[in-house]
């Protein structure tokens, strides 16, 4: 634990020494944003290094920029190529019904008004613990004839951005859009089998496709012989007895 400590504070060290701006291509119609949750106020930080990070990843961005929860888009100054936004955030998050009520509030107006499409990548817990609602309010909706808004999170408890350092498994997605009608599970083979940290993730679940279309419930469980794994109930080993 210490050394995943030390790593995270050599990284975040080496992300603020650097600034975007090679980074930056000026003719791409996109923009990308992260946000940061505000709450515990001592962990801001954190969140503002995590939204670095998050913005490293992306490509082919007109601009970069780390920004508070709740910023009104409609109020930021986008260069005058901007067409779509990726949006990222880095903070605490209640559930599927506050992921709702985020895009009800803050992305769906500006759409409505720039005419731009939006991917919202919220990387805190739970944002998808309930995908299918978040599913069945984007079809709700109506936007115009080439947009377009996807959004993707995790369906149980997440490591967020902090998967450069820790397995990528222990982030089990799931993704929504108004282009099709029907969540869009991550395939099985990113899960089944792989690790997930006991500490926080047992007993959790998430939903996968798998070949044929059928989709799985894998849970954090104890294998037999093994440590903790995201597998199917069946595969799991059986708790020990209750001594009484």
């Amino acid at each position: 634990m210490i050394r995943i400590f030390l790593f995270i504070f050599f990284y975040s060290m080496s992300v603020f020494a650097q600034d975007f701006s090679a980074e930056i291509e000026a003719s791409s119609s996109k923009a990308c944003y992260c946000e940061t949750g505000v709450w515990p106020s001592s962990q801001t930080k954190l969140f503002a290094i995590g939204c670095e990070i998050w913005l490293r990843r992306q490509s082919h961005c007109n601009l970069k920029k780390v920004i508070l929860e709740d910023t009104s888009y409609l109020s930021l100054q986008k260069p005058v190529s901007t067409q779509s936004l990726n949006i990222g955030y880095v903070g605490h998050w209640d559930d599927s019904k506050h992921f709702i009520d985020y895009l009800a509030n803050s992305i769906l107006p500006f759409m409505r008004a720039s005419g731009n499409s939006v991917f919202v990548d919220n990387t805190a817990c739970d944002a998808m613990n309930s995908p299918e609602i978040v599913s069945v309010f984007l079809n709700e909706q109506k936007f115009g004839d080439h947009q377009n808004l996807t959004a993707r999170g995790n369906q149980a408890t997440s490591i967020g951005t902090w998967d450069v350092i820790l397995p990528s498994s222990d982030n089990f997605t799931a993704e929504v859009s108004s282009s099709v009608d029907h969540v869009i599970y991550p395939d099985c083979s990113l899960y089944e089998g792989q690790s997930c940290f006991e500490s926080y993730q047992k007993g959790e679940s998430g939903t996968c496709s798998a070949p044929g279309e059928k989709k799985l419930i894998l849970t954090c469980c104890q294998t037999p012989g093994s440590g903790f794994h995201w597998e199917q109930a069946l595969n799991c080993a059986a708790p020990a007895p209750r001594l009484e």
